[in-house]
C-alpha cells in the first residue's frame, strides 16, 4: 500500500518519515560537531558543505512531506489512543513541521548572508535573496535554538510512541514500522 488509509500509513508516508529521522539525527549531530572545528581542522570546509547540500535536498523532502500530508487521507487514531492524545500527537506533528521550516529557512539565512549561493552537491546552486547586517550571526543563533528544539521536541514524540507500544500495547508504533 503506496498511499495512507484510514487505518495505516502507506509506504511512501513511512520512507519519508524515517529518512527524516535519520536526516534530522544526522545533521543535528553533524552541526553540532561542526561548532567545534577551528580554521585549520581538515572537515571545516568540508562538512559544512555536506551540511548546507543536505540541508537544501531536506527541504525538498520537507516540502513534499507537506504537499504528501495533504493529498492523504490521515489514518484514524489505534484503538485505545485518547481523545486528549490523539490531540496531543496533531499538534505535536504540525509543530515539528513547523519547527522543521523554520530550522531550514535559518540555515539557508546562514549560508547565504554573504550573497553567496549554496552549491549542492557541486551539482547546482540555490541562489542568495536575502542579506542583512550581522544576519549570518542572528540567523546562526537561532537556527541552533530551532534545531535544538526540534530534537527535544523529537524524543518526547519517540517517547511518546514507546509509551503506546510497550506500556498501552496498541498498534501506535507498529503503523510507523509499516506493520
Amino acid at each position: 500500500m503506496l498511499c495512507n488509509s484510514r487505518t495505516g500509513f502507506g509506504a511512501i508516508t513511512i520512507a519519508i518519515h524515517w529518512v527524516s529521522v535519520l536526516v534530522i539525527l544526522g545533521q543535528f549531530c553533524m552541526g553540532l560537531y561542526m561548532l567545534s572545528l577551528d580554521y585549520y581542522d581538515p572537515y571545516y570546509n568540508l562538512l559544512p558543505h555536506y551540511h548546507k547540500s543536505i540541508g537544501i535536498l531536506f527541504a525538498v523532502l520537507l516540502l513534499v512531506r507537506i504537499l504528501w500530508s495533504a493529498m492523504n487521507p490521515r489514518p484514524l487514531p489505534a484503538k485505545g489512543v485518547s481523545d486528549r492524545e490523539h490531540k496531543l500527537a496533531l499538534i505535536t506533528h504540525k509543530t515539528l513541521l513547523g519547527l522543521l521550516v523554520i530550522v531550514v529557512v535559518f540555515g539557508y539565512l546562514i549560508s547565504t548572508a554573504d550573497g553567496s549561493s549554496i552549491r549542492v552537491f557541486n551539482l547546482f546552486e540555490v541562489p542568495a535573496t536575502l542579506s542583512s547586517a550581522n544576519q549570518e550571526d542572528w540567523a546562526g543563533e537561532l537556527h541552533y535554538w530551532f534545531a535544538l528544539s526540534v530534537i527535544l521536541l523529537s524524543g518526547i514524540h519517540a517517547l511518546a510512541a514507546l509509551k503506546h507500544h510497550f506500556v498501552d500495547r496498541n498498534e501506535t508504533l507498529a503503523r510507523m514500522l509499516g506493520r
